[in-house]
């Protein structure tokens, strides 16, 4: 499977009704009964907010952790659960949700980083099985409106960089939202952008990183959460998209709308984004 199968904007989307209850609203989607959550790493800064904010509402019993410290994952680890909540890294984060679809439990996930091909064995392995799965990059509500909004403006443009702007103690860099709107806007534009080159670095590396043809550059301050900028360079003008975000709490009622959208029945394969599982219209 190649990246143009797995972009992040075009699989699994429901599409918009103005007529019809909107999808960020519980009862269009809510299941008939209590839904049974696995949080893995429960003793990290988001496993800690998914643990208190989602046992407050009403549909969702969180019914336990799962991390490392407690040794090999196996189908045990998934007992009495019927999703897994996963906001852990990278390197581990795709075993596990295999290991919870091979279990039968549908995987929401927010981990940042995970690569198109493990994403790819991610997709096939709910289909195989006959369930749901989320993958987001960002489950907030103004970062699923970041990536369909540079995805309008992307053809427009013959430039763009990308800041991104994170706490001190975040794991990876660039961040799994860059990257993905990074792959988004490339993919919307339908080739790369223009890089201008630069004669002469005085200091390596301070041109960024590339992905996709964008430059990504990456910022790490204490006092800071998260902030990303889009920023589309034309001719005498600039266009900046930006989003902040303040706290994780608000990742709670987001995460808890993606958790009833894996139980909808009939939906199978990894929904990519959170726009998708808002049903926002596609782009294309």
């Amino acid at each position: 499977m190649d990246a143009g199968d797995l972009d992040a904007h075009s699989s699994s989307v429901m599409m918009y009704d103005p007529l019809m209850t909107s999808p960020l609203d519980p009862s269009a989607i809510a299941p008939p009964s209590t839904i049974r959550v696995l949080v893995a790493g429960p003793n990290g800064k988001m496993g800690r907010t998914m643990v208190a904010g989602l046992a407050n509402i009403d549909d969702i019993e969180i019914v336990g952790g799962v991390s490392r410290a407690d040794g090999p994952i196996g189908p045990a680890s998934f007992d009495g659960a019927d999703v897994i909540v996963d906001f852990t890294n990278a390197e581990t984060a795709p075993a596990l949700l295999l290991a919870a679809i091979e279990a039968g439990v549908r995987p929401v996930s927010g981990t940042s980083g995970i690569s198109l091909e493990a994403l790819g064995r991610i997709d096939a392995a709910a289909r195989a099985r006959g369930i749901a799965a989320t993958w987001c990059a960002n489950y907030r509500l103004g970062g699923a409106l970041l990536f369909y909004l540079t995805r309008i403006v992307a053809p427009f443009y013959d430039s763009v960089e990308i800041v991104e702007t994170h706490h001190s103690t975040k794991h990876d860099a660039p961040s799994g939202t860059a990257l993905a709107i990074a792959r988004s806007i490339r993919g919307a534009r339908e080739r790369d952008f223009d890089d201008p080159a630069v004669g002469h670095q005085n200091i390596p590396g301070t041109r960024g990183g590339v992905e996709s043809g964008v430059r990504i550059h990456s910022v790490r301050l204490p006092g800071v959460l998260g902030r990303h900028d889009v920023v589309f360079g034309g001719d005498q003008e600039t266009l900046t998209i930006t989003h902040d975000e303040f706290g994780r709490d608000a990742y709670v009622g987001t995460v808890a709308i993606a958790i009833r959208e894996v139980m909808r029945s009939g939906r199978t394969g990894l929904i990519r984004g959170f726009e998708n599982v808002m049903g926002l219209p596609s782009l294309g």
